[in-house]
């Protein structure tokens, strides 16, 4: 029999390729399978075919509305319990932790916060959750006390805490489909000559999931795991220019607008206005806003019913080399390797 290890710290490990002396190579699941690396010196993870059967179509509240979901809302509902001597991943919905244990049904009302398109209140958690009111606080308090959620300064609403978007990032960098992004935008800077990076919104700010640099001498880098504010870069334009209405008015609203260059859109008119051009044309420029004599192009990667923008792909270089004029004659080859990015995300 093997000894139970932490869950916090075993998924932080797990998932970031490190050994785990407690994990069993008998670790089987539903929907993942704990594997040794080739040499044997690391264990990892791998989906096998429920996975692709049940990633997308998961929904606590079995709403269609639920069912695509931005990636960390899908990937940090991976639950790890202790049974039977090994340890076992999967994907679960609120019906199969009701004879759970608490650390896993806490996790499940993670879930439904990671969904929400907005910082809910206690009532919709309620609501949403189908659970008593002193059960939910108890939930509550776990999650806060392991800093995966946090109160807004209001005290009424939740949110994601940087542990759970941490976890996701790390789930996200290290699974199979990584190395497949990573092979793509290789060849995206080998076609255009200039580096490209592949990003995802986790906040206010635009996180750089991946990135490969152009071999040019005159370039701006940039490391993986690097943040940028959403309203002054290309992606973060575009994640708001194809969220829904109600949701981007209510992110724009909590911005403070800095403006980091004379060409940031620091003004909400401003700002509007460029994101209805983006959501018609389909692509986003960062025009020195962030960066003086730095240019930046982003098209959207959308989930498998093309309504929500799961990540973006910008292609990033000096001015004198990347600019209005000719950043259009990039788009074909940015759109064709979103579309392959995509598949890597589903």
């Amino acid at each position: 029999m093997l000894d139970p290890v932490h869950l916090q710290h075993f998924d932080e490990s797990l998932f970031r390729g490190h050994p785990h002396g407690a994990l069993s190579q008998h670790g089987c699941a539903k929907s993942l399978t704990v594997v040794r690396t080739s040499d044997g010196s690391a264990w990892s993870w791998r989906p096998n075919r429920i996975w692709e059967r049940t990633r997308n179509a998961l929904s606590l509240t079995q709403t269609e509305t639920n069912r695509d979901r931005q990636p960390h809302a899908t990937l940090i509902s991976i639950f790890c319990f202790f049974h039977s001597g090994k340890w076992n991943i999967k994907l679960a919905t609120m019906d199969d932790v009701t004879e759970s244990s608490p650390a896993l049904k806490a996790f499940s009302l993670l879930e439904i916060i990671a969904a929400m398109d907005h910082a809910p209140t206690l009532a919709e958690l309620t609501e949403s959750a189908n659970l008593p009111k002193p059960t939910l606080h108890r939930w509550l308090s776990m999650l806060e006390g392991a800093e995966l959620i946090r109160r807004l300064p209001d005290g009424r609403r939740y949110e994601l805490a940087s542990r759970a978007t941490a976890l996701a990032f790390a789930i996200l960098s290290n699974n199979p489909g990584s190395t497949q992004r990573h092979q793509i935008l290789e060849r995206v800077v080998r076609a255009l000559g200039e580096s490209c990076n592949l990003t995802v919104l986790e906040g206010s700010e635009v996180m750089y999931l991946d990135r490969v640099e152009a071999a040019a001498p005159l370039r701006v880098a940039f490391q993986k795991g690097s943040r940028v504010p959403v309203h002054a870069s290309a992606s973060g334009k575009m994640f708001l220019a194809m969220m829904p209405p109600a949701k981007r008015d209510r992110m724009i609203g909590t911005l403070m607008l800095e403006r980091y260059t004379a060409n940031t859109l620091a003004d909400v008119a401003a700002l509007n206005e460029e994101l209805s051009r983006i959501r018609r044309d389909g692509y986003a420029f960062d025009d020195e806003e962030f960066l003086s004599g730095l240019f930046c192009v982003a098209v959207p990667i959308f989930d498998r019913n093309g309504r929500d923008c799961l990540a973006a792909l910008a292609l990033q270089a000096p001015v004198v080399r990347l600019s209005r004029g000719n950043a259009a004659e990039r788009l074909p080859t940015l759109r064709e390797a979103a579309e392959a990015l995509a598949l890597t995300l589903r």
